[in-house]
């Protein structure tokens, strides 16, 4: 996988009573394919009619190109004498991905009080690790806090994992509709964008209406409150969320 490393073992076995050092190599290796090759150790000495192992540990680099690569093989030197192995490859795939999605679709919050979202961040192509959750272009005077739990999830390869996203409103919150809310995901080797909206008209957030005793009777709308992008973008259309005044008590 770009960016990890591997390991193979090499055997060097006496033939006819052979003895001493032999320093080993590996050789038909593109040098753009990995970031550094190594034997641990690099010269082993053989016992007659015996047999010493070395480690061959290839690292990868995230430029490493994906495929396979075969025909590599290792050669050894000693005695005057020159061995190669069998041939042998390696395969480097790529480190995966993750996508991040935020369920309901739909949300009504009261002045004062709160609200919940359950925020999935899942495996794609065998990605594994933890995953910081923000929510990003909320306008700080909407909510009194926002919070995730937890903040940083560890996805399993191939498997998913769940956060809480929690908004809560103070009673000065302002009434209205705020939109292009989105959660942003980021792990070791990618990131992941989601915005928060409504399906019907793209947009998501606080959506109220004044109170019936208001003259107007008309209710405060706050729209097109974007966030920065990134290099790597994916956006899943998810909810509206409304924030209505309490209605007074008796």
């Amino acid at each position: 996988m770009q960016g990890q490393s591997t390991t193979y073992t090499v055997t060097v076995q006496s033939v006819s009573g052979f003895s001493g050092p032999v320093t080993l190599n590996v050789k038909s290796l593109p040098g753009n394919i990995v970031g550094c090759t190594a034997f641990s150790p690099a010269t082993v000495t053989v016992p007659a009619n015996g047999s010493v192992n070395s480690t061959l540990t290839l690292c990868t680099t995230s430029q490493s190109p994906l495929g396979a690569f075969s025909n590599l093989y290792v050669e050894g030197q000693g005695g005057g004498l020159t061995r190669n192995s069998l041939t042998f490859g390696v395969t480097i795939t790529s480190p995966g991905d993750f996508a991040v999605s935020v369920s309901p679709t739909s949300r009504t919050v009261v002045q004062g009080q709160s609200t919940t979202y359950t925020v999935t961040v899942q495996s794609v192509s065998g990605f594994s690790g933890p995953v910081t959750l923000n929510v990003k272009s909320l306008p700080g005077n909407i909510v009194g806090c926002t919070a995730f739990s937890p903040a940083t999830v560890t996805v399993p390869a191939n498997g998913s994992v769940n956060s809480t996203l929690t908004l809560c409103t103070t009673s000065q919150s302002p009434l209205g509709t705020f939109s292009n809310l989105y959660v942003e995901g980021q792990g070791e080797a990618d990131e992941e964008l989601v915005d928060l909206r409504r399906g019907d008209n793209e947009s998501w957030g606080f959506r109220g209406e004044r109170e019936s005793d208001e003259s107007d009777g008309s209710a405060r709308t706050v729209d097109d409150l974007h966030g920065d992008g990134a290099e790597r973008e994916r956006i899943q259309r998810v909810s509206d969320a409304e924030c209505e005044e309490p209605a007074l008590g008796t």
